[in-house]
């Protein structure tokens, strides 16, 4: 079953909305296949997450049995945004110290002009986004 059709089985379920865990088993039905800790089953799984969160729900399995869902309460959107930004936002300047602190002398001539690239567009990324933030 494609991730659309396994959505759309879901929400003829009623499994789709705000606050609710979707079962293991109802994950199997709607993908058509068992639980198995593999890629087999990992890679629909997770097609299936991303097409949720696509459709405006963020999902979790957190503190869930294995091939288990919990779509956030709407409450809870806000704060998962908040702390994603926030940890992008740490992943984003940690990489640019990293890049700033790299020794480009072992680097050829094409790797250098890509590494300084990926520093400015890093550089001005950052920033923009601190001007756009502090301007909300």
């Amino acid at each position: 079953m494609s991730t659309k059709d396994a959505y759309e089985h879901l929400k003829n379920m009623n499994l789709i909305d705000y606050g609710v865990t979707i079962r293991r088993r109802d994950i199997e039905d709607a993908l058509d296949m068992p639980y198995e800790a593999d890629m087999k089953f990992i890679g629909p799984f997770l097609s299936l997450k991303e097409h949720i969160e696509s459709e405006g729900f963020f999902c979790t399995s957190e503190r869930l049995q294995p091939g288990e869902l919990r779509i956030l309460d709407a409450n809870e959107m806000t704060l998962r945004a908040d702390k994603i930004q926030s940890l992008l936002m740490r992943k984003q300047k940690r990489t640019l110290l990293s890049m700033l602190h790299t020794d480009i002398s072992r680097l050829s001539e094409e790797e250098r002009l890509r590494h300084q690239h990926a520093n400015t567009k890093l550089s001005l990324g950052m920033a923009a986004l601190k001007s756009i933030l502090n301007d909300i």
